[in-house]
């Protein structure tokens, strides 16, 4: 075998190998979505999209553009610290940067894989970068209380570089049928996804000892 036909052969592999790893994501994550409405998958993103998401939060902050989050819609919509602190920056996926695309078509691939093996009916995504100070925090909610928007499925892609369990931000998710019990405690580590039914899963953000980074999605039906 010649160079450049060894070197097509090993990236027909890598392609290959990166293929079946994202399936058997898509595997886990369906089972997961059916028996207990969230999953948690580590290393959905790369640590290099990763980081460059970070150095556009970063410099979006430093521009003075994540800007304080809401809570409740249309005129009942309030800033609200006491009870989610977050700063936020909306994507417009017509105007991404390089590892903004990179994050959407992962994304849009699983909106495609779920359509496909369970019949979802997602239609749209929308999206923010999403930064934590220390001390911040966010209060049990439901991102849709009641049915009362088009969210369906909540997915969260965490960007924190070097993560520790003392920097805490951990996302705690709640038993959807005893929403007073704990389900999980997410640890907020670069390239995890967190994934859950927008109308069903309790959750709230514990104290952040340092800054936490993500890229929060919601696909609509």
């Amino acid at each position: 075998m010649d160079k450049a036909s060894h070197e097509i052969h090993n990236v027909t592999h890598e392609v290959s190998s990166m293929a079946a790893s994202f399936a058997a994501k898509i595997d886990t994550i369906c089972t997961s979505l059916v028996e207990r409405s969230w999953v948690v998958v580590p290393d959905f993103l790369d640590t290099e999209s990763c980081r460059h998401l970070v150095a556009d939060i970063q410099d979006l902050q430093s521009q003075g553009l994540m800007r304080p989050a809401g809570v409740g819609r249309g005129e009942q919509l309030q800033i609200a610290p006491e009870v989610r602190s977050d700063l936020i920056y909306w994507l417009d996926d017509t105007n991404l940067t390089p590892s903004q695309a990179t994050a959407y078509q992962q994304l849009q691939a699983l909106q495609l894989a779920l359509n496909r093996t369970l019949f979802f009916g997602l239609r749209s995504l929308e999206a923010h970068l999403t930064l934590y100070k220390s001390a911040g925090a966010y209060a049990k909610h439901v991102d849709n209380f009641s049915g009362t928007s088009a969210r369906f499925l909540s997915c969260i892609i965490y960007l924190s570089p070097d993560y520790h369990s003392a920097d805490g931000g951990q996302l705690r998710l709640y038993q959807p049928a005893t929403p007073t019990e704990v389900a999980a405690e997410v640890e907020p580590r670069g390239g995890t996804l967190a994934c859950f039914l927008s109308a069903q899963v309790p959750h709230e953000v514990l104290t952040t000892n340092r800054e936490r980074y993500s890229l929060t999605a919601w696909f609509r039906t």
